[in-house]
């Protein structure tokens, strides 16, 4: 038997406590072997004692055998990604026993009290000017008021109260159900470990660790309940409670602890439900390393297309061809490296896995399976997709390679800038400005036209003459202009002038519009002075130049015309 009575309410049980991690394990007296649920580690029942334990007040059954949580923890292990194939074959599996894991079931009701500030929405309309026009605008406002409250309800947590299970285990355990739980009975452990209850628990202080933040969390949901209202704000509760019920409870799960090089794991499963089932397994870092390796290239390859799009675009027109071949061999390796990279990583899980689940059937048949031939096997005659990503590696070094060559081979194409006016640093600095031509009626051409047409070189020297600067006095400033630009050139405050970038800038666009009035009623000298003076004020002014340069053609024109009519 597991316990013996005593008159003083208290039980004895044959217990022992392990040599490698120190677990108090109470165990059934018939049992010949026993190892340790949480490490493994074969006891020796030479060293058993009786204890007095507190018999707990409830338990929960087994409703699973030995057989299918051994089946069902071989079958989660070999289920995943980068895990061993050969973690069945290498693996050191204890024939461990099931468990009944001690707990406390509490039962009992809060009470919270709740203050917030509830919003109600306003609308009105208000006048308001847009665009220098008024027009009605509707705003909406938030009247926020305070309201508080009472929720009340009851709750029914688990808690773990083992001193061995690593905490994401006893989560898992708080997590079963314990509605199949019955008074104990002595009869339903034979054969099972038992971890020892505690008689002199803190049940507060272990409510406040295991079930502190769940009952927090029903709290807000429950006062969240009784606010109503799209908005809401300054949300603050405080709750009270009490337990009604506090009992032991016996809860049962599987645990098999198992070695794998010089690691040990352990798989948990629940003991009524074999779809509940978590633990740890080994990770094989070079699966891992060899699926991701092809994702960086392809990476790599996709920063090195950035880099070739970004050449090409300054690579000398007659070597575009070339750039943009390249670039294109950058595109097609970068596809085909990710592409190669997905397949690789698809591959390279689905034969892993395919070999451990025909590992996991020879287990089962207790035969052993030649992993490594039966990879060396399966990849002799599938396609590797290795191939793909490190051909495209290649195709990217000869792109890039081509990329780097018309970039090479382009002439240097960099533009010096165009000669800015500089800003004057005081009014007296500021450059001289000179004022607009006035137009002057169109001069007739001369009567006495030339003997014979003009030649080449002719033609050179009257266009030589023309980009020269001109002969005849400066033009004087028309009187509407002086009139315009006096009361400027007067102000004795240097605050109230503009600044002199300005002012160039001003006077350079007038003098090219008065010269444009000059070109359209054909009087090219008030045009060309105009425009020689826009660009002394503007140097390589563009519509300045270009209108210097269809004034001499207009009077080549007209000098061909003359010669022709005489």
């Amino acid at each position: 038997m597991l316990m013996e009575d005593l008159n003083d309410g208290l039980t004895t049980a044959a217990a022992i406590t392990c040599d490698k991690c120190g677990a108090d394990l109470a165990f059934d007296a018939a049992l010949q072997e026993v190892n340790c649920n949480f490490c493994g580690h074969a006891l020796d029942l030479e060293d058993s004692r009786r204890v007095r334990v507190v018999e707990p007040d409830g338990m929960v059954p087994f409703r699973t055998d030995g057989e299918t949580f051994r089946a069902s923890a071989l079958r989660w292990l070999v289920t995943g990604d980068y895990i061993p194939v050969d973690v069945l074959a290498q693996a050191d599996f204890a024939d461990n026993r099931g468990l009944f894991v001690p707990c406390l079931a509490y039962n009992g009701n809060f009470s919270a009290d709740w203050s917030a500030q509830v919003g109600t929405e306003r609308r009105e309309t208000v006048l308001v000017e847009r665009n220098g026009k008024l027009c009605n605008e509707t705003r909406t406002h938030i009247d926020y008021h305070p309201v508080s409250g009472r929720a009340h309800d009851t709750f029914a947590y688990l808690a773990c109260a083992s001193r061995h299970l690593p905490s994401e285990f006893k989560s898992f355990v708080e997590e079963a159900g314990i509605q199949q739980a019955k008074p104990y009975d002595e009869r339903l452990s034979l054969g099972f470990m038992m971890e020892m209850h505690e008689a002199d628990i803190d049940q507060d202080g272990l409510f406040k660790r295991r079930c502190g933040a769940r009952l927090s969390n029903r709290v807000d949901h429950a006062v969240q309940g009784q606010i109503t209202g799209s908005h809401v704000r300054d949300v603050r509760s405080s709750f009270t409670y009490r337990f009604n019920t506090v009992g032991s409870m016996l809860v049962p799960v599987w645990l098999l602890s198992y070695e794998y090089g010089v690691e040990r794991f352990t798989i948990i499963m629940d003991g009524q439900d074999t779809g509940r089932i978590i633990g740890s397994r080994p990770h094989d870092a070079e699966q891992q390393r060899q699926a991701r390796v092809p994702f960086y290239v392809a990476g790599g390859i996709g920063v090195a297309t950035l880099g070739a799009v970004i050449a090409g675009a300054n690579v000398d027109p007659s070597l575009a061809p070339i750039a943009q071949a390249g670039a294109v061999g950058l595109f097609a390796a970068t596809g085909t490296a990710l592409f190669g990279a997905v397949l690789n990583r698809w591959r390279l899980l689905s034969t892993r896995q395919a070999l451990r689940s025909r590992a996991l059937e020879a287990h089962s048949a207790g035969s052993t399976l030649d992993v490594a031939a039966e990879l060396d096997e399966m990849q002799a005659h599938r396609f590797s997709p290795a191939r793909l990503w490190r051909g495209s590696l290649v195709l990217a070094g000869v792109a890039a390679l081509t990329v780097s060559t018309a970039s090479y081979l382009s002439p240097d194409r960099t533009v010096e800038p165009a000669p800015q006016v500089a800003a004057a640093d005081s009014m007296e600095d500021a450059p001289i400005l000179e004022a607009p031509v006035t137009a002057d009626p169109q001069p007739q051409l001369d009567e006495q036209a030339p003997a014979e047409m003009p030649t080449e070189s002719a033609e050179l020297a009257a266009d030589t003459q023309m980009n020269a600067q001109p002969a005849q006095p400066e033009p004087t400033p028309s009187p509407a202009y002086a009139a315009a630009y006096a009361p400027t050139y007067a102000s004795p405050s240097p605050l109230a002038q503009p600044s002199p970038d300005t002012r160039v800038s001003d006077l350079a666009a007038q003098t090219l519009a008065e010269a444009r009035d000059c070109m359209g009623r054909q009087n090219f000298d008030c045009a060309e002075a105009n425009a020689r003076t826009v660009l002394r004020l503007q140097p390589g002014q563009i519509d300045a130049a270009a209108m210097l340069r269809t004034i001499a053609a207009r009077r080549r024109e007209a000098l061909a015309s003359d010669w022709n009519a005489q």
